[in-house]
């Protein structure tokens, strides 16, 4: 008995140190994996840092996915039970996210790559299509803007340091070649078109150049003259479409010096080109003339006047000569500001003065600058010598006003009211930067250089 209780007791010892042993044995491996875990959270943190910075920059969920699906399935794994087994469970942990840190790095870098070139082949297409609208001969002035916007992407794809500013290079780039694709599919029409125009012109006129180049220079004429009525209106602010009549203005002048050569086909597609984009000047000008407007061409010395783009009246005037600081009528957008019935002119030179006049009393005017020039009767003038070339003869011109026959000058005082839009322009088929550099007047009628 004696000696079963010593064997009892000595295995109560055993079981005792044992137990203590397992207990330190635990408490040790609760802290190697306490530490263990920390160093898990410590590179789990860096991991979900590294990752938020990649989304700020513009990496999406699915251009990172590779790398963060690699994280779930790493978490999906079970801790282990045994409290021994988890400090090298989690350093396998910490290990495994530490090399998902340099995987994504590794996956930025293959995106960005991959973005760029992405990038660089919609430049690539956008580039292509402009160098066919060169081809094609569209006008400089459409092409230019899209070939500033092809320059701008290239910069800033070469600046581009961060994914979202590579990518939207790519997604401008097909934007600006959808745009050169279409302008250059616009322009192929237009092509086609000068070119049966053409083609019909040479059938109409038998192949006789000189009829043809005359249908050409007259279209040129009017055309030139529309375009610079237009300016005219821009620098008053009153042309809403100018762009668009700058456009075709821009094709008609692209074509013009065709009709000097002494090619047939080429005299028939310069007057085709000119007439074609003269009537679109033609057209888009008296689309965006106002309710009712007046038009007086120096060289034409005549007179229109429209409402709501329909010619109500025309006439014959006198105006003064341009180059002639007296007797000159002034060039510009102007309006009418005032009218008076009767009105007495008298004269701003003293009596003997070789620009004297005597006082003079007619009944309908209607004042377009602040300087005092006016529409009105000039019962001293008959009516038979309105017209061109009275400007020029000493005893018909006027001292900057325009003569009307009696019953016109009424019309205008009574239709012609104030605040009506009024272009005093020099209509000679001149470029026009040639009739925009004779303009004297501002929008208000005042003299910028008095004539």
């Amino acid at each position: 008995m004696e000696l079963a209780s010593k064997r009892r007791g000595l295995l109560a010892l055993c079981i005792a140190a044992m137990l203590g042993l397992l207990a330190v044995v635990i408490a040790e491996s609760n802290v190697d994996s306490v530490q263990a875990y920390a160093s898990y959270q410590s590179q789990r943190s860096q991991f979900e840092s590294a990752v938020a910075q990649a989304q700020a920059q513009g990496y999406t969920p699915a251009d990172l996915r590779p790398v963060t699906d690699r994280l779930a399935q790493l978490e999906a794994q079970p801790e282990p039970v045994w409290v021994g087994s988890r400090a090298p469970f989690y350093r396998d942990q910490s290990t495994q996210i530490a090399a998902l840190r340099t995987a994504l790095k590794e996956r930025e870098q293959s995106v960005m790559s991959d973005a760029r070139d992405q990038s660089g082949q919609a430049l690539t297409t956008a580039k292509t299509a402009l160098a066919n609208d060169t081809t094609l001969e569209v006008d400089q002035t459409d092409l230019g803007p899209l070939q500033t916007r092809l320059d701008t992407l290239t910069s800033t794809l070469a600046a581009a340091v961060k994914i979202v500013d590579v990518r939207s290079v790519a997604t401008d780039a097909k934007r600006l070649a959808d745009d050169a694709t279409k302008l250059g599919a616009a322009q192929q029409v237009e092509n086609d078109a000068v070119k049966a125009a053409a083609a019909a012109l040479e059938a109409k006129d038998a192949n006789n150049i000189d009829a043809i180049r005359k249908e050409g220079k007259d279209a040129l004429f009017s055309g030139r003259n529309d375009a610079s009525l237009a300016a005219y209106e821009n620098k008053g602010s009153r042309m809403p479409n100018f762009a668009a009549i700058n456009s075709a203005y821009n094709r008609l002048e692209k074509f013009a010096p065709k009709l000097d050569s002494s090619t047939l086909d080429d005299v028939a597609l310069g007057a085709a080109a000119v007439q074609r984009y003269g009537g679109q000047v033609h057209t888009v000008l008296f689309d965006g003339l106002g309710p009712k407007h007046v038009v007086v061409s120096f060289i034409a010395q005549h007179v229109w006047a429209y409402e709501n783009g329909k010619l109500v009246m025309d006439t014959p005037v006198t105006t003064g000569i341009r180059g002639d600081t007296t007797y000159g009528t002034d060039f510009g957008p102007m309006k009418i500001l005032y009218r008076s019935h009767p009105f007495k002119f008298h004269s701003p030179w003293p009596q003997g003065s070789q620009y004297w006049y005597p006082d003079a009393t007619v009944q309908w005017t209607a004042f377009f600058t602040s300087s005092g020039e006016a529409f009105h009767d000039a019962y001293w003038q008959p009516d038979s010598t309105l017209g061109p070339g009275s400007q020029f003869q000493s005893w018909t011109r006027s001292h900057g006003c325009i003569h009307l026959t009696y019953s016109q000058a009424a019309w205008m005082y009574n239709w012609a009211v104030e605040g009506t839009p009024v272009d005093v322009y020099p209509g000679d088929g001149t470029p026009v930067s040639q009739q925009l550099a004779q303009m004297t007047t501002d929008n208000q009628g005042n003299p910028l250089n008095p004539a």
